[in-house]
């Protein structure tokens, strides 16, 4: 690198061998400075004119910059009809041009010598295809690479997660069984089956699977809020409550302290709830060691990173009860609860990431059930207060309906079309009772200037602050 920098400030020629050259794009191209990587891969096409190793990074470039012709005619140029790196390349430019049967004309020219060599070339382009082309695709070259290598373990991995994201979780299960089987003692895979028997609501079975990685995973923090969330939905809430003291472990006085009111009270349900949310509300994302998952974790963005809390840590591991955690929050907003809006902007955010990812939402889940009628019940009869633009508050329920009738294409849509404050405020406004809404935004202000604090002119504060040893930082 000081060499490169030195000649680029010098304007000096200097020499730099096949590997420096393909080490520097490398730099480069993690970088994203694609001026210096032009620059660099100008300068090895001059000094190696006949390196194979800068010749695909070039067909590297021209695929990221999507023209896929370039790069086709580049890989027949270079020939090498074997390099894994060109073979790779080569099928990824024929999915992105719709070519897919010349692909597999392809893998059947090759298979006549089944190696090592071709298996992981399978095994590798497999994902690609599954997560930036046509799933169909990816379904059909999953079971055709099964064929020739039947013992694959991450072309079974990759079928089952295809399946899931499919929305066939029996399917996921038999390819899950079938792993657990070839890895008997994987948490990995015990893993996955919980989270697709929870899918499926099928929580004891699921909580089965959990325990048992839970027992080889003693500290991760993601896969017990996961057997929590199960337990919760078993109605197994004194479990829940256990699961709760293990997770806040250091902070043993402050949990009986936060936990007295909720025992007392007879409505257990909303007991375990709040403590479920609240460990969702505290996760944070370094607590888990399943890097599996997390490679599939995270796959949109959120746009204060700030506000990323364990709400989007289950759109991945529980896409289909997305809904029920946002009818959830929607509920206790109408009961009063004010903290409820910043779990509900992020659910939404995530629902639609997750539809626009093409996984699908399930709105008619049997846990939803009873909170949809609730949630329907306060749309239906709720009217606009004398605050509220009538348009606005209209697209806002309209909305809501749009998502629990089903109706994503119409929810992503008019998602897209209005501001998330916008969203937020309006969601307040239709849930949150109205003399709860006057006490929240009469708050500010009685704190900030209270009716026996004497005002301080701007030029006498520093000197106020400074001799006054009374006063309050």
């Amino acid at each position: 690198m000081q060499r490169y920098f030195k000649m680029e400030n010098s304007g000096t020629g200097t020499y730099f061998d096949t590997d420096e050259i393909v080490e520097l794009l490398e730099f480069f191209e993690i970088m994203d400075d694609y001026v210096h990587y032009k620059k660099v891969m100008k300068l090895g096409q001059k000094l190696h004119p006949h390196s194979i190793d800068i010749k695909i990074q070039r067909c590297k470039f021209h695929i990221f910059n999507k023209k896929y012709e370039k790069a086709l005619a580049l890989i027949e140029k270079i020939g090498e009809a074997d390099h894994q790196d060109l073979i790779l390349m080569k099928w990824e430019c024929l999915c992105a041009l719709d070519r897919y049967d010349e692909v597999i004309a392809h893998l059947k020219a090759l298979q006549y010598n089944p190696d090592e060599d071709l298996q992981d070339t399978v095994e590798y382009f497999a994902p690609i295809l599954s997560e930036n082309y046509n799933s169909n695709y990816a379904l059909d070259f999953i079971k055709r690479g099964l064929a020739l290598f039947p013992d694959s373990l991450p072309l079974k991995e990759e079928l089952c997660f295809l399946y899931e994201k499919k929305g066939k979780i029996a399917q996921a299960l038999e390819i899950c069984k079938d792993l657990i089987n070839s890895k008997p003692f994987s948490v990995d895979y015990r893993y996955i089956q919980g989270r697709l028997y929870a899918v499926m609501e099928a929580y004891d079975k699921a909580i089965e699977a959990f325990e048992y990685a839970a027992m080889c995973e003693v500290e991760d923090w993601e896969l017990k809020i996961m057997l929590t969330y199960c337990h919760y939905m078993n109605d197994n809430y004194a479990k829940v409550i256990e699961l709760y003291i293990d997770f806040f472990a250091e902070e043993t006085e402050n949990i009986h302290e936060y936990l007295r009111p909720f025992v007392e009270t007879s409505d257990f349900d909303d007991c375990a709830y709040r403590l479920l949310r609240k460990m969702l509300e505290e996760f944070e994302f370094e607590h888990t060691m399943f890097p599996f998952n997390m490679n599939k974790m995270l796959s949109y963005s959120i746009e204060n990173e700030d506000d990323i809390n364990g709400f989007t840590l289950i759109a991945d591991c529980f896409p289909g009860c997305l809904l029920f955690f946002l009818l959830k929050e929607l509920s206790l907003m109408a009961e009063g609860d004010t903290t409820a809006i910043l779990n509900i902007d992020q659910l939404l955010e995530v629902i639609f990431q997750t539809v626009t990812d093409n996984t699908p939402i399930d709105t008619v889940k049997k846990s939803c059930v009873s909170l949809k009628q609730q949630i329907e019940t306060v749309l239906d009869e709720k009217t606009p207060d004398t605050d509220c633009n009538a348009d606005d508050f209209n697209t806002v329920r309209q909305l809501l309906k749009h998502l629990l009738d089903g109706n994503m294409t119409m929810f992503c849509r008019q998602y897209e079309e209005n501001s998330p404050q916008l969203i937020s405020e309006y969601i307040e406004k239709i849930f949150l009772p109205f003399e709860i809404r006057q006490q929240t935004a009469n708050l500010f202000s009685t704190k900030i200037r209270p009716d026996d604090f004497d005002y301080i002119p701007s030029n006498e504060l520093a000197t106020r602050y400074l001799t006054d040893k009374n006063h309050n930082n």
